[in-house]
């Protein structure tokens, strides 16, 4: 009798030979009662040979592996054999497993807190060096803008005016609009004991999309008569990813009607911002909120 092709196919096709795989560990247990509703068992039942049963002897059979030697077990303590008998998995995807994980990882940055994942920043007192303190007695500006995980800037500079005058001026966020270059409107919508939320847009040149955002700003305390406060946008209001910094003002060299200003700001606008817009703010946009500030208090 003849036999088709798909059955000497099915005949003579090796079949492939379902294996366990067997993880043991060995744990240690101090001495004591049997646990409840088991049998503590005679003497040398703890040999693996023993308790692995016919699962590990079909293992052994078709892979042609001992089993693992029973280690000695330190007294008083005796040991017990654990095993995990489970099929082999097949190998994961490396695509579906990194779509996996990035989802994974902003599932979990989305139940941290937002204090957490922000924290305000710490206002810090500039340290000139004697460079640095010899261009600011001369009037003039430092202004730095830097690339990184988020746009870095930083302008500092001295106004001649008391500290009270410059901290009334940079505390009273809801008149920014007024003297500070490219904000468009800013507006208190809730203030606190040394607190306060205010939204603003800020505008940006074309053809790029003008950035509205909510920031809650907070007094930082400082000793002496150096002020501070620190600020952080909150997420869900605005265009924009990230906005946080700080000012710090303090009596210039021991001066009371001299201040020295410091803003240090760190953003991620939410779009691409080329490096070109990064070195004209730090030569141009910096000074000229500088300048700005020493106007409006002159003006006050």
């Amino acid at each position: 009798m003849r036999r088709s092709k798909l059955e000497h196919a099915e005949q003579d096709e090796p079949r492939p030979i379902l294996t366990h795989h067997i993880t043991t560990r060995w744990i240690p247990v101090e001495p004591g009662p049997p646990e409840a509703g088991s049998a503590a068992g005679p003497p040398g039942t703890d040999h693996p040979s023993l308790l692995v049963g016919p699962i590990a002897r079909r293992h052994s059979r078709r892979t042609g592996e001992g089993l693992p030697p029973r280690p000695p077990a330190p007294s008083p303590c005796r040991t017990r054999l654990v095993i995990a008998d489970h099929a082999p998995r097949p190998s994961p995807n490396p695509m579906r497993t990194s779509t996996l994980a990035a989802a994974l990882t902003a599932v979990f940055l989305l139940a941290l807190p937002q204090a957490v994942l922000a924290a305000p920043p710490t206002p810090q007192p500039f340290q000139p060096s004697d460079a640095q303190r010899e261009r600011l007695d001369r009037g003039e500006i430092i202004a730095r803008a830097e690339r990184g995980d988020l746009i870095r800037m930083e302008i500092v500079a001295v106004v001649d005016a008391p500290v009270a005058d410059v901290w009334r001026v940079v505390w009273d966020f809801g008149s920014a609009a007024d003297w500070v270059p490219d904000m468009i409107s800013t507006e208190v919508v809730e203030r606190g004991d040394g607190w306060f939320t205010a939204d603003a847009v800020t505008g940006l040149p074309f053809p790029l999309r003008d950035r509205s955002y909510r920031l809650r700003v907070a007094r930082h305390p400082m000793p002496g008569d150096v002020r501070a406060s620190h600020w952080e946008n909150e997420t869900g209001h605005g265009n924009i990813n990230v906005l946080r910094g700080f000012w710090v003002v303090e009596p210039w060299q021991g001066d009371p009607a001299r201040t020295l200003a410091r803003q240090v700001t760190w953003m991620d606008f939410g779009l691409i911002v080329p490096d070109g817009m990064v070195t004209r703010a730090a030569r141009r946009e910096l000074p000229a909120t500088m300048e700005a500030l020493r106007r409006h208090v002159r003006s006050r």
